[in-house]
């Protein structure tokens, strides 16, 4: 029972990390955000609480600043909190959350959908992810396309594209650099280096794949995506001027659609705030899940805010 689960803080040293990764892949919310060689990338520091056995994890990912231990959510790190094969009660969720360490004075990050209460203590706001449930047939799957889509694969198709598979890292941070990253303020060359080693880590395990597409000899468009616990998760690519004026992306996750229908697997586009990103992601499924962003200590938060997650 969850009343008797002891938890214990362990620092990165002390994780048992062989333990760690076979409970996410057991796990029945488990996540590639939550696997070691996910975290090692994007948060080398990071800790964990951990009960007896490894039978529930908790990855904390703390920093400082000012002087004072903050919790959020690392760069391209969508959802955390609690994982394991056996049931997350609300009870479960309480103990743990209980735990957390006193030093930390400031909370900010999102945890994955099997954690929809909101503890003693902190706020929350509701997020949405767009998914598309690849357990259809492609024919049906195509049904709920929005016209605009098929507009633009009768463009790419038109255009002769083809899609290989690839393990060319630097084109996809290239691209994502060129192409996204010079909009957003802030974005230091350490942030397209962790990008560079999730990647790097994530095929090394064999857990992840890049697709790209090209017209001829033309690189137009570079995605890396995770594959693990039945979910495919698309986390960063790019796409050039032309790639866009050839609905480069559209026919490049229409590709993956195709490949995995009827299948177990859930396309998970990773969520986002930013309002085209979510429009693009509408044009191949309505389908969204929700999950929180829990807060705690606002003032520390608001300082966080200006600079974190930037990548998002």
């Amino acid at each position: 029972m969850s009343n008797s689960l002891v938890i214990s803080y362990f620092t990165n040293s002390q994780i048992d990390k062989i333990r760690w990764d076979d409970a996410i892949e057991k796990a029945s919310n488990g996540m590639a955000y939550a696997y070691t060689w996910y975290l090692d990338a994007v948060f080398p520091n990071w800790s964990a609480l951990i009960s007896e056995n490894y039978e529930y994890v908790f990855p904390i990912t703390i920093n400082s600043k000012f002087g004072l231990s903050y919790w959020y959510s690392p760069i391209y790190t969508m959802q955390l909190g609690i994982f394991s094969s056996n049931e997350i009660t609300n009870e479960t969720i309480n103990s743990f959350f209980q735990t957390i360490p006193k030093k930390i004075t400031s909370i900010d990050f999102s945890v994955n959908p099997s954690l929809l209460i909101i503890p003693k203590g902190f706020t929350s706001t509701l997020k949405k992810c767009q998914v598309v449930y690849l357990s259809a047939t492609y024919q049906d799957l195509q049904q709920r396309y929005s016209s605009n889509l098929k507009r633009n694969l009768s463009k790419a198709n038109k255009a002769e594209l083809r899609i290989e598979e690839s393990t060319d890292i630097t084109s996809v941070v290239d691209l994502f650099k060129a192409h996204r990253g010079i909009h957003i303020k802030k974005v230091t060359q350490q942030d397209y280096d962790k990008l560079y080693q999730l990647i790097e880590n994530t095929l090394k395990v064999e857990k992840g794949f890049i697709y790209s597409v090209y017209q001829d000899e033309l690189l137009l468009a570079s995605c890396f995506f995770s594959i693990t616990n039945n979910r495919i998760i698309y986390h960063k690519g790019g796409v050039n001027e032309i790639g866009k004026k050839l609905g480069a992306m559209h026919f490049l996750i229409d590709f993956l659609i195709k490949k995995h229908a009827e299948s177990s697997y859930t396309l998970d586009f990773g969520g986002s705030s930013i309002e085209a990103v979510k429009r693009f992601n509408q044009n191949f499924s309505k389908d969204e899940y929700v999950f929180l962003q829990l807060q705690r200590g606002n003032k520390m938060i608001k300082v966080i805010r200006k600079w974190r997650d930037k990548l998002k």
